[in-house]
C-alpha cells in the first residue's frame, strides 16, 4: 500500500496516486551443493566447493493493459544469482593448515522492473554478533563485497564480485583474562584480492546512466580473532585494511564479526 505526502509529511489532499494498492505473485527456487569441510584448528573450509543456485521471478499483479511491461511503471522482475565457494588446502607451517579461498558471484535480472539499483556492490559482509544480538560493527551479510570501497559503489541490473584469499594461520593463545568470561583461542592472518562491478540499464526511464565501467579491484590484510564469550558463545572478530586500485579513494578500513565467506 502506498500513500502520496504532502511536504509536511502529511496525507496530501491536493494529489492522488493511480493505484495505491499494488499486489505481487512472487515463485522462488533454489539449488545447493556443498563437499566443503573444515579440519581442526581452522577457521572457516579448508578444502572442498560449494555452489549455489537461486531463481526468484515477481509479478506485479493486476496492472492495466496500458502500463504491463512497460519499464518503470510495470515493477515485473527476474532475478538469477549464482556462486561459488571453494578452499584449497597448501602447505602445513604453524598450529593450522594454509588456505587459497575463493569466492564468486553473479546476478542478472530482467523485465520492466529490473531498474539500476537491483543490485549492489561494495562493502565488507559481516554477520551479528551473538553476545548481544545486536548489529554491532556494521556488518550485516552483503552478496556482492568489494572490500574497502563503500557500499553502492557500483549498482546496476547485472553485477558480479570475485575474492581470492590466501590464509593462514598467527597465534593459538588458548588462554582467558583472568577469571572474566572473556577466551581468546587462535588468530588467522588472510591478504587478498577483491573484484567486482554492477552496471545496467545504459539508459533507465528516469533518466539515469549506468553503462558498463573498469572493473573496480581491491587488495589488502585482515586479522581473524576467535573469542569464547561467556564460556558458551563462540565470536570471531575480524578487522581489516585495504587499498582501492580503481576510482581510488583512500585506505579503507572496517571490524566486522565473522569471516567474510
Amino acid at each position: 500500500r502506498r500513500e502520496l505526502l504532502d511536504p509536511r509529511l502529511a496525507p496530501s489532499t491536493d494529489f492522488a496516486l493511480d493505484r495505491e494498492t499494488v499486489r505481487f505473485a512472487t515463485w522462488r527456487a533454489s539449488l545447493s551443493v556443498n563437499s566443503s569441510r573444515s579440519h581442526a584448528f581452522q577457521m572457516g573450509t579448508t578444502r572442498g566447493a560449494a555452489l549455489f543456485l537461486s531463481g526468484l521471478l515477481r509479478q506485479e499483479l493486476a496492472l492495466p493493459d496500458s502500463i504491463a511491461g512497460a519499464e518503470g511503471l510495470d515493477r515485473s522482475v527476474g532475478e538469477l544469482v549464482a556462486q561459488f565457494r571453494g578452499a584449497l588446502p597448501l602447505w602445513e607451517l604453524g598450529f593450522a593448515r594454509h588456505v587459497l579461498a575463493l569466492r564468486g558471484t553473479a546476478g542478472a535480472a530482467a523485465g520492466p522492473g529490473a531498474g539500476p539499483f537491483t543490485f549492489r556492490i561494495g562493502g565488507a559482509s559481516g554477520q551479528r554478533e551473538a553476545l548481544t544480538g545486536q548489529e554491532l560493527f556494521g556488518g550485516d551479510f552483503i552478496l556482492f563485497p568489494l572490500r574497502a570501497y563503500p557500499l553502492s559503489s557500483r549498482v546496476g541490473r547485472y553485477a558480479w564480485s570475485a575474492t581470492a584469499e590466501y590464509r593462514f594461520p598467527l597465534l593459538l593463545v588458548n588462554r582467558g583474562v583472568g577469571a572474566w568470561p572473556v577466551h581468546l583461542d587462535r588468530i588467522l592472518g588472510s591478504v587478498f584480492v577483491d573484484a567486482g562491478n554492477a552496471w545496467g540499464p545504459d539508459l533507465s526511464p528516469s533518466g539515469v546512466e549506468n553503462p558498463l565501467r573498469s572493473t573496480l579491484v581491491s587488495v589488502g590484510a585482515e586479522v581473524t580473532a576467535e573469542i569464547l564469550g561467556l564460556y558458551d558463545v563462540v565470536l570471531r572478530m575480524r578487522g581489516g585494511v585495504g587499498v582501492p586500485l580503481v576510482a581510488a579513494e583512500g585506505v579503507g578500513a572496517w571490524i566486522r564479526v565473522g569471516l567474510p565467506f
